[in-house]
């Protein structure tokens, strides 16, 4: 009987579950102590691939920081459970994206951002991070504000009507923000 119940199903997926949530805390703390060598392999990258051009790396800064508020959104617009395989890839690319995002923020301590992003392009790129932190920052604020108001809802229509009137805003946002950045790259 004991051995059965080791092998339900149910107790099966919520071991798995339980040994991919440690995992992914471990490789997230990893990526904490890598964040430099990543976040420089991913700049030469851009490099290698826009030839260190003013647009393709403002592009390429604006995707760095929107990727994980596009996962994000991702899972909080869809209506379906989270447990399934887009839901956990969603999720892990959230986790796995914020020690890197966090590491290209400027501050005081970061003394290796400079290095990271010094040579052609480099400005541009941090134009780019500057513009996909507001299309992936704002929304985030904005939604829950006007999710929860009773006068937004109303004055939408409902709550469907609502989440509609919102993805349309913020998708506009989101295409001005990356418009701003390449137009003022360079």
């Amino acid at each position: 009987m004991i051995s059965d119940a080791r092998r339900s199903p149910v107790r099966q997926r919520e071991r798995i579950r339980n040994v991919y949530g440690y995992a992914l805390v471990l490789v997230m703390i990893a990526l904490f102590f890598v964040a430099d060598a990543v976040n420089g392999a991913y700049v030469d990258l851009a490099r290698g691939i826009t030839g260190g051009q003013p647009q393709g790396m403002a592009i390429a800064g604006w995707l760095f920081f929107f990727a994980p508020f596009g996962a994000l959104w991702g899972l909080v617009f869809r209506d379906q459970k989270l447990e399934t395989p887009l839901g956990y890839v969603l999720g892990t690319a959230v986790v796995l994206l914020v020690p890197l995002v966090l590491n290209f923020m400027p501050t005081s301590e970061n003394t290796s951002l400079a290095e990271i992003v010094s040579g052609p392009g480099g400005t541009d790129l941090i134009l780019g991070l500057r513009n996909g932190a507001l299309a992936g920052i704002v929304p985030l604020v904005v939604a829950p504000i006007a999710a929860f108001s009773d006068r937004a809802q109303t004055a939408a229509g409902g709550e469907e009507a609502l989440r509609r009137a919102l993805t349309v805003c913020f998708t506009a946002f989101v295409i001005v923000t990356l418009t701003v950045a390449v137009v003022l790259a360079g």
